[in-house]
């Protein structure tokens, strides 16, 4: 499974995907059989890209088999999420008209404005988890259109530049994340 993640995440992270939606699940499916061969048919893919009327991302689930009909819950189920950072952003802005919108009920009403959790607003929204590792390309520091409270436990790896980033380099990146110690406020 690990062997999945890096040779997916690669790819695009190195700039041979394009950015249509299409041509990427079409490539993370051509790699789901080239990598796991005989063993795709332990695994269930759900590539999350578009965001639906209700403001949720959807998922197109792949079986990796070809025909079988085994049950999901005997397989790993490895969710991928494509996002760019303009989700953020969006999903903020969303959150924010949101709450004013309560707050103008409530003032309507004549009673105390309560207090809301945005976190929960944005989590109730989407049900994507919080990234473990957000590899950072560049000298501008900055959150890359996530919200703070997303990342609170995520690792921010450094790398110069995205610009012919070779296999290697990325595998280095990947043993730096996997001796990183997650504290959590020791």
């Amino acid at each position: 499974m690990r062997l999945l993640k890096k040779r997916t995440i690669f790819p695009f992270l190195a700039g041979l995907l394009k950015k249509n939606l299409l041509e990427l699940t079409n490539h993370i499916s051509e790699k789901e059989r080239e990598l796991l061969g005989s063993e795709g048919s332990k695994f269930t893919v759900e590539v999350c890209t578009e965001t639906s009327e209700s403001g949720q991302l959807t998922g197109n689930e792949r079986r990796l088999s070809d025909g079988h009909n085994s049950s999901c819950s005997k397989r790993t189920k490895i969710q991928l999420y494509v996002i760019g950072p303009e989700d953020g952003q969006s999903s903020l802005a969303r959150a924010a008209q949101q709450y004013c919108e309560m707050a103008s009920h409530w003032r309507g009403k004549g009673t105390d404005e309560q207090e809301i959790d945005v976190n929960e607003m944005l989590h109730a929204r989407y049900n994507f988890p919080d990234p473990d590792l957000i590899l950072k390309f560049g000298t501008v520091s900055s959150l890359l259109g996530y919200l703070p409270w997303q990342i609170r436990l995520t690792e921010i790896i450094s790398y110069p530049s995205h610009h012919s980033i070779d296999y290697k380099s990325f595998i280095s990146l990947l043993h730096i994340f996997a001796r990183t110690e997650q504290r959590f406020g020791k």
